[in-house]
């Protein structure tokens, strides 16, 4: 093997090695972007949670006071204030569950773009 033909190979290895590289560091790029939209949207879902589970022990109190014998009930003014007090919450948590959901709805269209870019980059790869 002459020396032009070892450097032709050595040069061809050297570059086939490169585009490794080059596409492990974009994979790296798309994994933290995509760990960071998945953390984004565990936060979102984690929020969404505790809101849900405040709201089934307050539906667990309730159900537990009304099945008590012992319980009489409340007075109209104290019903009323409930009310008000449930209306009130009711609407803040459809206010925050509409923001959580536009919220979802962003990051899953975002995950879906970063999932057709890093397709579309490993199809553009395997051509070459």
């Amino acid at each position: 093997m002459s020396r032009q033909q070892t450097l032709e190979r050595e040069l061809e290895q050297v570059t086939n090695l490169n585009k490794t590289v080059d596409s492990l560091l974009e994979t790296i790029r798309t994994t933290q972007q995509n760990i960071a939209t998945t953390k984004s949207a565990t936060d979102s879902t984690s929020a969404l949670l505790e809101d849900w589970i405040r709201i089934l022990n307050q539906t667990s109190f309730a159900n537990n006071a009304l099945q008590n014998p012992l319980w009489e009930g409340s007075k109209d003014e104290d019903i009323e204030e409930e009310n008000l007090y449930v209306l009130q919450r009711e609407k803040q948590l459809e206010a925050e569950l509409k923001v959580l959901e536009q919220e979802n709805q962003k990051l899953e269209a975002r995950l879906s773009t970063l999932n057709n870019e890093q397709s579309t980059r490993e199809t553009k790869r395997s051509r070459r």
